[in-house]
């Protein structure tokens, strides 16, 4: 019986190993958008599928173009579009739970003759705000910073990102925060995996059980 008992034992863990191994890989992308193939231009009304300008106006903006800060990156935003009003684009509607979001951004301020825009952005009761550390103006060929974050809402919502004016709310510059590279990605929550796993068990534990009864009536 020890032996059974072991052999179940191994089991176990091995399936627990697995699930914990395959975790990272049941997570499923929800939205990624790299906007090389939004027709680039200025004052844009359209940003892709994926977003839509839901405040002030944005530009598309990269390679190929007369503004191609990040070369190597193709079509990128500038979220302070050229008619000084901060730009907010917005995604469908989310649900609640927990997301791991990553993104591609930075500054370009013409060798800093315009002030440095923070970057905001949001999912339901989730945001942050972040000031590019990078920009290509002052350093030529820089790359792009990149983000990620994983968090979890309680409600449902958009995603969004915004310009803000840290000096002055609510005014543009026509010189945003570039973005690039938005991926989005549901997260299993721990508490699935630990039903799923209880469950596997639970279902070891039942064929157990009646393979002995069945070698005792054997007996």
């Amino acid at each position: 019986m020890f032996g059974h008992l072991k052999a179940l034992g191994c089991a176990a863990a091995c399936i627990i190993g697995a699930f914990v191994a395959a975790a990272p890989a049941r997570a499923t992308v929800v939205l990624s958008e790299n906007f090389n193939s939004v027709p680039q231009g200025l004052n844009a009304s359209t940003v892709g599928s994926n977003f839509s300008v839901t405040q002030g106006t944005v530009d598309v903006i990269g390679a190929g173009g007369s503004f191609n800060f990040y070369p190597g990156n193709g079509s990128y935003l500038d979220l302070d579009g050229s008619s000084f009003q901060l730009g907010t684009i917005s995604s469908p509607v989310f649900g609640s739970g927990t997301y791991t979001l990553s993104f591609d951004f930075g500054a370009y301020t013409y060798g800093h003759g315009y002030i440095t825009e923070n970057l905001h952005f949001a999912l339901a009761d989730f945001s942050q705000t972040l000031t590019p550390i990078v920009d290509s103006s002052v350093t030529p060929g820089a790359s792009l910073q990149h983000y990620s974050v994983t968090f979890t809402t309680t409600q449902a919502g958009e995603l969004t990102f915004s310009a803000l004016n840290p000096f002055n709310p609510g005014v543009g510059t026509n010189v945003g925060p570039i973005l690039d590279n938005v991926v989005l990605t549901a997260v299993p929550e721990a508490s699935t995996w630990a039903m799923m796993i209880v469950g596997f068990l639970s279902v070891g534990l039942l064929a157990y059980r009646q393979s002995s009864s069945a070698r005792l009536r054997i007996a």
